[in-house]
């Protein structure tokens, strides 16, 4: 008799739990990146003399790049935590139909 079907759900249940963690992480700080780093065009912190004017040119876009490269980071990992609990989920249903249609009643959860 051929050995019973079993897969571990309990470390993708916690990989999938650790992954949005980080992600929620990831969001808050990049909230609090932003406000950090956001400021009153018409009146900028650090002045509308020449060298202020300098300081923004090479300031703002630095801000905007590196705000866009922690946004898609957290996107990535929140893609990653719902694609990792989606696979738990098939993987799960997966083994409860075939445990269904060959008649094991044995599951490791």
């Amino acid at each position: 008799m051929p050995e019973p079907l079993e897969v571990h759900f309990a470390p993708l249940a916690q990989g999938t739990h650790e992954l949005s963690l980080t992600g929620d992480s990831f969001l808050k700080l990049l909230g609090a990146f932003v406000d950090a780093v956001k400021y009153d065009p018409s009146n900028p912190p650090w002045g509308t003399t020449p060298d202020g004017e300098q300081f923004e040119k090479g300031y703002v876009p630095a801000a905007v790049a590196t705000r866009d490269a922690v946004s898609g980071v957290t996107a990535t990992v929140e893609e990653l935590a719902n694609r990792t609990h989606e696979a738990r989920t098939r993987f799960q249903q997966s083994q409860d139909k075939a445990l269904e249609n060959i008649g094991n009643s044995r599951r490791r959860t």
